[in-house]
Protein backbone atom coordinates (compact mmCIF):
# COMPACT_ATOMS: atom_id res chain seq x y z
CA UNK A 1 0.00 0.00 0.00
CA UNK A 2 2.31 2.46 -0.83
CA UNK A 3 4.31 2.87 2.58
CA UNK A 4 0.68 3.13 4.36
CA UNK A 5 -0.87 1.00 6.50
CA UNK A 6 -4.40 -0.63 5.96
CA UNK A 7 -5.69 2.01 8.99
CA UNK A 8 -4.22 5.04 7.75
CA UNK A 9 -5.11 3.90 4.60
CA UNK A 10 -9.06 3.63 5.61
CA UNK A 11 -8.77 6.58 7.56
CA UNK A 12 -7.48 8.57 4.71
CA UNK A 13 -10.23 7.85 2.64
CA UNK A 14 -12.49 8.69 5.29
CA UNK A 15 -12.07 12.05 5.47
CA UNK A 16 -12.10 11.98 1.79
CA UNK A 17 -15.74 11.24 1.83
CA UNK A 18 -16.37 13.18 4.26
CA UNK A 19 -15.18 16.05 2.09
CA UNK A 20 -17.28 14.80 -0.35
CA UNK A 21 -20.26 14.95 0.96
CA UNK A 22 -19.49 18.19 2.49
CA UNK A 23 -18.86 19.72 -1.42
CA UNK A 24 -22.36 17.81 -1.83
CA UNK A 25 -24.13 19.84 0.76
CA UNK A 26 -22.85 22.88 -0.29
CA UNK A 27 -23.89 22.38 -4.10
CA UNK A 28 -27.01 22.37 -2.80
CA UNK A 29 -27.25 24.96 -0.34
CA UNK A 30 -26.89 23.29 2.97
CA UNK A 31 -24.58 24.82 4.97
CA UNK A 32 -25.08 23.36 7.99
CA UNK A 33 -24.54 19.60 6.92
CA UNK A 34 -21.72 20.89 4.78
CA UNK A 35 -19.76 22.31 7.60
CA UNK A 36 -20.72 19.34 9.72
CA UNK A 37 -18.81 17.35 7.30
CA UNK A 38 -15.79 19.31 6.50
CA UNK A 39 -15.30 19.58 10.33
CA UNK A 40 -15.17 15.42 10.52
CA UNK A 41 -13.06 15.18 7.66
CA UNK A 42 -10.81 17.58 9.42
CA UNK A 43 -11.10 15.72 12.28
CA UNK A 44 -9.30 12.84 10.46
CA UNK A 45 -6.26 15.47 9.65
CA UNK A 46 -3.56 13.67 10.80
CA UNK A 47 -4.58 10.78 7.89
CA UNK A 48 -4.45 13.69 5.15
CA UNK A 49 -1.77 15.32 2.95
CA UNK A 50 -1.15 19.15 3.59
CA UNK A 51 -2.77 19.84 0.28
CA UNK A 52 -6.20 17.90 1.06
CA UNK A 53 -6.02 19.48 4.68
CA UNK A 54 -6.02 23.06 3.30
CA UNK A 55 -8.39 22.48 0.43
CA UNK A 56 -10.23 21.69 2.90
CA UNK A 57 -10.04 24.44 5.45
CA UNK A 58 -11.00 26.58 3.07
CA UNK A 59 -13.77 25.02 1.73
CA UNK A 60 -14.87 25.28 5.75
CA UNK A 61 -14.07 28.65 5.41
CA UNK A 62 -16.16 29.88 2.46
CA UNK A 63 -19.25 28.15 4.71
CA UNK A 64 -18.55 29.97 7.71
CA UNK A 65 -18.17 33.01 5.23
CA UNK A 66 -21.72 32.54 3.72
CA UNK A 67 -23.12 32.27 7.33
CA UNK A 68 -21.93 35.15 8.57
CA UNK A 69 -18.82 33.51 10.92
CA UNK A 70 -16.46 35.76 9.56
CA UNK A 71 -13.88 35.61 12.71
CA UNK A 72 -13.70 31.82 12.19
CA UNK A 73 -13.94 31.44 8.64
CA UNK A 74 -10.48 34.04 8.75
CA UNK A 75 -9.49 31.51 11.22
CA UNK A 76 -9.35 28.46 8.76
CA UNK A 77 -7.77 31.03 6.14
CA UNK A 78 -4.96 31.57 8.31
CA UNK A 79 -4.37 27.64 9.32
CA UNK A 80 -4.61 26.86 5.71
CA UNK A 81 -1.95 29.73 4.50
CA UNK A 82 0.27 28.58 7.37
CA UNK A 83 0.11 24.86 6.58
CA UNK A 84 0.92 26.46 2.96
CA UNK A 85 3.71 28.10 3.89
CA UNK A 86 4.92 26.09 6.58
CA UNK A 87 4.83 22.16 4.85
CA UNK A 88 4.30 23.36 1.17
CA UNK A 89 6.99 25.54 -0.24
CA UNK A 90 6.34 24.32 -3.61
CA UNK A 91 2.63 25.06 -3.30
CA UNK A 92 0.57 26.14 -6.47
CA UNK A 93 0.28 29.89 -7.02
CA UNK A 94 -3.36 29.94 -7.99
CA UNK A 95 -3.91 27.86 -4.17
CA UNK A 96 -1.62 30.69 -2.60
CA UNK A 97 -3.43 33.57 -4.25
CA UNK A 98 -7.13 31.81 -3.33
CA UNK A 99 -6.05 31.80 -0.16
CA UNK A 100 -4.80 35.85 0.01
CA UNK A 101 -8.41 36.45 -1.69
CA UNK A 102 -10.35 35.08 1.01
CA UNK A 103 -8.04 36.96 3.59
CA UNK A 104 -8.41 39.65 2.10
CA UNK A 105 -12.02 39.46 1.39
CA UNK A 106 -13.04 38.51 5.21
CA UNK A 107 -10.73 41.14 6.62
CA UNK A 108 -12.72 43.89 4.46
CA UNK A 109 -15.69 42.47 6.37
CA UNK A 110 -14.30 42.61 9.85
CA UNK A 111 -11.53 45.91 8.79
CA UNK A 112 -13.94 47.99 6.85
CA UNK A 113 -11.87 50.88 5.49
CA UNK A 114 -11.86 54.31 6.88
CA UNK A 115 -14.36 56.44 4.74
Amino acid sequence: MNGINDAEFVLSHKSKCYKAIGDCYCQLGDNKEALKNYTLALNENIHLRPDEYINILVCTGKILEATNQSEAALSEYIRAAEICQNELPNANSNDIVEIEECIKRVTSYLCPPDT
